[in-house]
């Protein structure tokens, strides 16, 4: 007689075990499943809104990840219509219609899903009311900005697509206009869209409040112990009483950003309850920076060979923030010795500088030792800088070949410049536009009398996205007998990374004896082509043409022309050329950092 043996029921936990390992086998079977049937999302009738949707739309902007969870992209799909009419009603369509269908092919292909998209007639703009309320409404037409200065400013105008975040945005720049300047308390009072979707049309209601108008009272300083609190006063344009304005707060702390005085510096105005509009408080904050200051540097110019340099600098000599700096270069072919003392501007803008100098060049056979002193008288406003200078020159001239010859000459003078770029450190886009003119007299000092002149402009224009153009154009001219007694740093000579390129440095001059010397008149021209193969990479093709000479009827044009490569980097410009010089036949290369002004 056989015995049957029961066999105990599972425990509850065995179950657990078993249920859970046949969902993650079925689980994985569809994952596994999926993951061979990607799909690929086609947009139909959606026109330029395209790529919103695909950017938007899970479905398409997920789908990598979708096609590996069929139960998401079950639910994802669900929820596809609604969410693309949602995006399209947003861009002004608000009775658009969406399908969406999945065709699995045969095979291992993929699958594809289609979304058809019939946009309809989109909603228009029929009106916009701007209103205001506040100080603006009794301002007159010379306290900008005024109420028609901002309605002739709206963005989004009549007959114009309705998009709210076109809308938004049109709200934003009209009270950023306020905000800007007078109005620093200005708010959105009211603002309302009323939308007929039967007419497609919308009706645009904002009333923007101003608040006060607000003017600029006195000036608190904090933070400066060392150095004096009139550096930052001296720096300070704005007046007691002028209209309240960002950009004139920017202005400032551009400023002061200017100076070495200072390692930060943050600046505010603001218009709290309680506070005279008539007298809105200016508080500038700052972090000094170091009294003294050491430098070293090594470096290299294909101009002038290896370079090595230390500058010791203290910023507050005597206690008074004088700014005494004192320089010794050494390169190959030229040696430099400076001391200069540099005053904090003055309350009225006027800057003055004094230095003392030693060069000593070797070039092209011509040994020159010079010995000058220096003033300048300067100013700076906006994107205008105007110097008055001094130069007392002493020079010792050494040409191959020659006698040595020793010149000098006291020499007044005035300089003027306009700079527009996007960024001094690596301009894009912008211009500049300068000229320097001075001389002297055998009556006071000067071995001969001469008047100099000297002009520069640099044009750098964006072409498209990925191209840029350089123009450049310099002379200078010497007006005098002949260039005997004329110190050499005051005559001109042409060649090399910042002149012309193709030619050694200061190759290009007049001849005497074995040695290249200067000349009373130069022209130089160029023009340079940037193709941008990566946001901060550059190929450049470039044409220099000019002559130095020592007669106005006997130019000889030198022609030089090549290929490079542009790198902007975090230290500025790298400039790395390939040139070649027609009257010379050979080629060069040429090696430079940072943009030429």
């Amino acid at each position: 007689m056989r015995r049957r043996t029961q066999h105990p029921e599972p425990s509850l936990p065995a179950k657990a075990v078993r249920v859970a390992a046949g969902m993650l086998a079925a689980l994985a079977s569809t994952i596994a499943t999926a993951q061979d049937r990607p799909y690929e999302v086609r947009i139909e009738g959606a026109g330029e809104l395209t790529e919103l949707l695909e950017r938007h739309l899970p479905v398409a902007s997920r789908r990598e990840e979708l096609a590996r969870q069929r139960e998401r992209l079950r639910l994802t799909l669900a929820r596809t219509p609604d969410e693309a009419r949602a995006l399209l009603a947003a861009e002004g369509y608000l009775d658009a219609r969406v399908t969406s269908t999945m065709e699995e092919p045969a095979g291992d292909g993929p699958r594809i899903l289609t979304l058809e998209v019939v946009l309809g007639a989109p909603v228009r703009v029929r009106g916009v009311d701007l209103t205001f309320r506040g100080a603006i409404r009794d301002a007159g037409p010379d306290a900008p900005p005024t109420p028609d200065a901002i309605r002739g400013g709206w963005t989004l105008k009549p007959d114009d697509r309705f998009r709210q975040a076109d809308w938004d945005d049109a709200k934003r720049r009209a009270l950023r206009t306020l905000l800007a300047q007078r109005y620093p308390t200005a708010r959105l009072a009211r603002s309302q869209a009323t939308l007929d979707p039967i007419a497609r049309t919308a009706d645009l209601a904002v009333e923007l409040d101003s608040g006060p108008a607000f003017r600029f009272g006195p000036l608190e300083v904090v933070g400066m112990q060392r150095y004096p609190e009139s550096v930052v006063h001296n720096l300070n344009p704005i007046r007691p009483g002028t209209p309240y304005s960002q950009k004139a707060l920017a202005d400032l702390q551009t400023r002061l950003y200017g100076v070495p005085y200072f390692t930060a510096v943050t600046i505010s105005a603001d218009p709290r309850e309680g506070v005279d509009p008539e007298a809105l408080p200016i508080r500038v904050e700052v972090s000094e920076a170091d009294r003294y200051r050491f430098e070293s540097g090594l470096g290299f110019s294909t101009n002038t060979g290896l370079r090595a340099q230390v500058q010791v600098t203290d910023h507050d000599l005597f206690d008074r923030g004088w700014r005494w700096r004192n320089l010794v270069r050494y390169e190959e072919r030229a040696q430099r010795g400076e001391s200069s003392l540099v005053f904090p501007v003055r309350g009225d803008g006027w800057q003055d500088e004094t230095s003392i100098v030693f060069d000593r060049t070797d070039l092209q056979g011509f040994l020159v030792e010079s010995y000058n002193w220096n003033w300048r008288h300067s100013k700076a406003e906006g994107r205008i800088e105007r110097a008055f200078t001094l130069q007392a020159i002493g020079s010792r001239e050494f040409p191959d070949g020659t006698n040595a010859q020793y010149k000098r000459a006291l020499v007044p003078g005035y300089a003027w410049r306009y700079r527009l770029f996007d960024d001094l450190l690596d301009p894009r886009e912008g211009f500049e536009v300068g000229w320097q003119v001075g001389g002297g007299s055998k009556a006071v000092f000067s071995d001969q009398n001469f008047i100099r002149a000297f002009g520069r402009a640099v044009l750098l224009l964006p072409l498209g996205r990925d191209n840029s153009l350089v123009l450049r154009a310099e002379g200078g001219a010497v007006e005098a007998a002949s260039r005997d007694g004329i110190p050499a740093q005051l005559l001109f000579r042409a060649g090399g990374d910042q002149s012309l390129r193709g030619y050694k440095y200061q190759s290009i001059g007049v001849r005497e004896g074995e040695a290249v010397v200067g000349g009373r008149y130069m022209a130089i021209g160029g023009a340079e082509l940037i193709r941008w193969v990566q946001p901060k990479l550059g190929v450049a093709a470039f044409f220099e043409i000019g002559d130095v000479f020592e007669e106005r009827t006997k130019i000889v044009p030198n022609r030089g022309y090549g290929v490079g490569v542009r790198w902007r980097s975090p230290v500025g410009p790298v400039n790395f050329d390939l040139a070649y010089g027609e009257a010379v036949r050979a080629y060069r290369v040429h090696f430079s950092i940072g943009f030429v002004f």
